[in-house]
């Protein structure tokens, strides 16, 4: 999700005292969401066997989400 999906949907759920807190919890949300995220790929290729075609699925399913694609 990208960070300004994040705040918005942040000001919609919480009550941050000022703009920085805000945008501290948006960039912390977004580095967990990326290191979820690139844990999902590293089980995915796995022991390195077959990489190309593996990193090749993951990266067709990542470019199949239109709109992911586009947002980052």
């Amino acid at each position: 999700m990208s960070i300004s999906l994040r705040i918005t949907q942040l000001q919609r759920t919480q009550r941050l005292p000022t703009l920085a807190d805000l945008v501290a919890a948006a960039l912390a949300q977004a580095h967990a969401d990326l290191d979820a995220e690139l844990g999902t790929w590293a089980e995915h290729l796995g022991d390195g066997t077959d990489l190309p075609a593996r990193l090749t699925r993951l990266v067709c399913g990542y470019l199949a989400d239109w709109g992911r694609a586009l947002t980052e």
